[in-house]
């Protein structure tokens, strides 16, 4: 990527020559693509302004040599490139920029499982909407059969044009963290936008990963692929430029994601997260964020149950703000009318540019216990805080337990505060507390207890946000968490 000084202004004509695939951008803007095994050179001719324009180019090469290759002059004075390959003409008058709204949802619906049929639903009632002059919603949709993966860009009706509105993507696997990176890239581009939400819809575990798909594998290990946490972390870091270009909501429409260890791992690339602590109901609410949700789920709700996609959509004004929308979402989930009295769930909205200051306090409360953990006071008191503090249903599902291997940061870090006889730990447990509430990291925060197969679901000590803290060593995760293999957030803390 470079920005490059452009003297005058007028017509310029870029000529990229490529081995194998390539993508060429201007401003942000995708001039072309051609992302497949070729010998390609291709011209286009751009009316630019003075001053300086920002060219990037992406580069794949399958196999043997590579190529690539990016000139440009002005048209009028421009001596017509060779092709080394038949290349389409070049085009006679500027390209127009798209137009741009207050808001681009992108919607990635990882339904190869049994999440499908619920997704189908959830963009047939946004289908079902009106048109929203300030917000574009565009979906990647890869359901449960082979070959049966679409982008597509939302039209009332359902009314489709192929490679108009719609695009056939073959077979494409929504574990693989490109899948996910180029369908960011290619929204931006092709729908810019004021605003960015992106939401990634299917099955979560924190420590595990998110967008399952049950027909590809994980070439290293011959499971379903899914995204891993720094396979997530990558395809952001990437798809926002290093965070130059963050996205404003990112929404884990999935189990179990709100980790203070998630939240760490793409501040850069995102400005507020929103996810659920304990288990989510796959309402897919987009319609309402924009009014349903029953979010990614290890299980559904009704099947009857309406999808008000629609109503998310439909509620985004020209000033609808980031922040503002993050607790929208928050608000639309909890009060869906499939939840409401029927499943006990959680759901929050946080701000990234805090997660910092969290882990910090978390740094200094751990530096805390360490430093004192020769009392065996303290020691009985970190054991009895773990067995009091709310836990979430990581481990055996539909049921918590003292196994389970996440705890609510704020409800652990009290707990501890109550029961230790030492200064320095209470002290800085309040410390953690005060840097997740005080301190504004939880912007929106809903829970409610309720039974679910005849087995009760305590939720009353959620605040927003869990860690990870298994009851034992050799737990699921356990290794490759003290291992760094897992977040940033344990590399960069103590």
């Amino acid at each position: 990527m470079r920005y490059v000084n452009f003297p005058t202004a007028g017509r310029y004509r870029f000529t990229v020559r490529a081995d194998d695939g390539v993508r060429f951008w201007v401003d942000d803007r995708l001039v072309f693509e051609s992302w497949q095994p070729q010998s390609l050179t291709r011209e286009v001719n751009l009316e630019l302004s003075a001053g300086y324009h920002r060219l990037l180019l992406e580069h794949w090469d399958q196999q043997g040599m590579a190529t690539l290759a990016l000139e440009w002059a002005r048209a009028d004075n421009a001596t017509p490139s060779p092709t080394a390959t038949p290349s389409p003409s070049p085009t006679a008058t500027p390209i127009p920029p798209p137009a741009q709204t207050s808001w681009t949802f992108m919607l990635y619906l990882a339904g190869d499982n049994n999440l499908y049929t619920h997704l189908q639903r959830a963009v047939r009632h946004l289908e079902a909407q009106p048109a929203n002059p300030n917000v574009t919603i565009v979906v990647l949709f890869d359901s449960d059969r082979s070959g049966d993966s679409w982008r597509f860009v939302v039209q009332p009706g359902g009314n489709y044009t192929l490679n108009v509105n719609r695009w056939h993507l073959g077979e494409v696997n929504t574990g693989d963290p490109q899948t996910l990176r180029d369908f960011i890239l290619w929204a931006r581009a092709t729908y810019p936008a004021q605003h960015y939400y992106l939401s990634i819809a299917n099955h979560g575990l924190g420590t595990q990963g998110i967008a399952y798909d049950d027909t590809n594998r994980d070439p290293t290990t011959n499971r379903k692929d899914f995204l891993s946490p720094a396979e997530l972390r990558a395809a952001l870091r990437t798809a926002t430029n290093d965070g130059q270009r963050k996205i404003d909501v990112l929404h884990y429409d999935a189990c179990l994601m709100a980790l203070l260890e998630h939240a760490y791992q793409v501040k850069d690339y995102a400005d507020y997260l929103v996810a659920s602590q304990n288990l989510g109901w796959s309402v897919f609410a987009y319609a309402a964020y924009l009014p349903a949700q029953l979010s990614g789920a290890a299980d559904t709700a009704d099947p009857a149950a309406p999808y008000a996609f629609a109503d998310l959509a439909t509620s985004v004004t020209a000033s609808t703000t980031p922040r503002q929308l993050a607790r929208r979402v928050v608000d639309t989930y909890f009060t869906h009318p499939a939840l409401v009295n029927r499943y006990p769930r959680t759901i929050s909205a946080l701000d990234l540019s805090k997660a910092n200051a969290v882990r910090q306090a978390t740094d200094a409360f751990a530096a805390a216990l360490r430093a004192n953990l020769a009392n065996e006071s303290v020691r009985n008191a970190v054991r009895n805080a773990r067995s009091a503090a709310q836990k979430f249903d990581s481990r055996e599902f539909y049921r918590i337990t003292d196994d389970d291997e996440y705890l609510d940061l704020y409800h652990l870090a009290q707990k501890v505060r109550d029961y230790a006889p030492d200064g320095a730990v209470r002290g800085a447990a309040q410390g953690v507390m005060d840097a997740v509430r005080s301190g504004g990291f939880v912007i929106a925060e809903r829970h409610q207890s309720g039974a679910f197969q005849e087995v009760f679901w305590d939720l009353e000590g959620a605040h927003g946000v869990s860690i990870y803290f298994p009851p034992r060593s050799g737990a699921q995760a356990y290794t490759r968490y003290i291992n760094h293999e897992l977040f940033q957030f344990t590399a960069d803390g103590v």
